[in-house]
């Protein structure tokens, strides 16, 4: 299961990429931000142009707020794996590992790696789920744990009442 917490992004470069490339020993520091920020432009230049709006364009293709996505693209702000996700369902023919590491080239040039790509997305969706699932569960014993908390409470202002 890869390591994707829902509460912060996680490090794309860490998390992701040893999916993609279980190899790959990254360093994270600003310059690899750099490149994230860098290939995300790139593959929106490529895909849908430079022109005023693209930005917005293909923000919204991909389901994402323009305003976020002009975060990752301009400020440099890490995009999370969900994004990521996000990302490659609405432009399939970007190469997955390439934006995520930087190795290959910006699109998927054939059909196994467009397939490997899917494989990708549906393992980061399968580990969201699974997280979630987690959260929940770890939600409902929480809420369980109050409740018996609170008639034990109740227990004990009932005893102190009897007692004169």
């Amino acid at each position: 299961m890869l390591p994707v917490d829902l509460s912060t992004p996680i490090n794309i470069v860490t998390g992701l990429s040893r999916f993609v490339n279980p190899l790959a020993g990254f360093s994270v520091n600003d310059s690899t931000q750099t490149d994230i920020s860098y290939r995300l432009r790139h593959v929106r230049e490529m895909l849908v142009g430079t022109e005023r709006g693209s930005q917005k364009a293909f923000a919204e293709a991909a389901g994402l707020k323009p305003s976020t996505y002009s975060d990752y693209e301009s400020r440099g702000v890490e995009p999370t794996a969900g994004v990521i996700g996000r990302i490659i369902r609405a432009f399939p023919e970007i190469n997955v590992r390439w934006l995520v590491t930087g190795e290959g080239q910006p699109l998927a040039s054939t059909a196994a790696e467009e397939a490997a790509q899917y494989k990708a997305v549906e393992q980061i969706d399968l580990d969201l789920v699974h997280q979630l699932e987690e959260r929940l569960k770890e939600r409902q014993e929480m809420i369980n744990r109050i409740e018996e908390l609170e008639q034990r409470v109740a227990e004990l202002e009932a005893e102190l009442k009897e007692k004169p």
